[in-house]
């Protein structure tokens, strides 16, 4: 998928977003009554994890993923609740994911979280030479494990041909690392790579590299929070950030720290009718007025 068609799929995107300027399942994300069927309003098909109610499909969010096939765009909705759970999404078609919620326009309103407390620690007296920072993600959007890898260097992993899923959604869904409440080591809340992802209504929270977005993939945000200390949104791809809030927990090189390349694109981070701030979960000690940098260039394409 070349950057003309990833270009194509912002455009649309934002069409969407900025006409519509509502929850579209709203109906199905509502929690209904005691008695009634949690998937009424739904899309025909919608799979429904609970991990307390005796008619969901499945308790586990990463068990109804594995149970769809490969063809079919699908929906799953969440109910309310803490999922310690490790999410891949490594399909192709169409998939949506929704969070139960009474105010599906709010994050804050989210009765969704979706955690896991996973680094790798540069501190530790050995290191696995096999790992990297991907597999530290919560929440991973990418065709197979190469295609999510970062890598070292300018440069980073080598280039893959396989494209992932062409189209990912997800709704009110709060998803953290929660390592440490610090920036100790990478530890990312999401990884996306070679797909199509947007998140409206999200949260992202971590201290060190929150957020990545990888070769050839195209990451979309809508009134979502993104919280993080050290380079807490960096990578490859595309990075398109509308009517969102970004926290600075502390400060740590960039807000931003994006790759560039040396091929004509628009790779990068665009922040659109957004805002910076800092975060209400930061550490009263720190000081942080006129010290984030806004962004940090991360090769000399940068």
């Amino acid at each position: 998928m070349n950057a003309h068609i990833l270009s194509a799929f912002f455009c649309v995107l934002l069409f969407v977003v900025l006409s519509e300027g509502q929850a579209p399942y709203s109906s199905c994300q509502r929690i209904k009554a005691q008695g009634t069927s949690q998937t009424s309003g739904c899309p025909k098909g919608t799979l429904f994890v609970s991990q307390n109610d005796k008619t969901a499909d499945f308790k586990r969010i990463q068990d109804a993923i594995l149970s769809l096939d490969y063809t079919t765009p699908s929906f799953i909705l969440i109910g309310p609740g803490s999922y310690h759970e490790v999410i891949n999404i490594t399909r192709k078609a169409p998939l949506t994911l929704l969070g139960q919620t009474n105010n599906p326009l709010n994050c804050g309103d989210n009765l969704v979280y979706i955690w896991n407390s996973s680094a790798i620690n540069a501190n530790a007296s050995s290191i696995d030479p096999n790992l990297d920072d991907a597999d530290t993600a919560v929440f991973t959007v990418a065709p197979n494990r190469a295609a999510a890898l970062i890598g070292s260097g300018p440069l980073g992993a080598p280039p893959q041909s396989e494209f992932g899923n062409v189209d990912f959604k997800a709704y009110n869904l709060n998803i953290s690392n929660n390592f440490a409440n610090y920036s100790a080591s990478p530890s990312l809340a999401l990884d996306v790579g070679y797909s199509n992802a947007s998140f409206y209504y999200c949260v992202f929270a971590s201290y060190q590299d929150t957020l990545y977005v990888g070769k050839n993939a195209s990451f979309y945000a809508v009134e979502s929070i993104i919280k993080g200390a050290t380079d807490y949104i960096f990578g490859f791809g595309i990075a398109w950030f509308e009517r969102s809030r970004l926290f600075n927990r502390g400060c740590g090189g960039g807000v931003v720290a994006m790759k560039g390349s040396y091929f004509p694109n628009t790779y990068g981070g665009y922040v659109s009718n957004s805002k910076i701030l800092k975060s209400d979960d930061i550490d009263p000690t720190l000081n942080i007025t006129f010290k984030c940098a806004l962004g940090r260039p991360w090769n000399n394409a940068s």
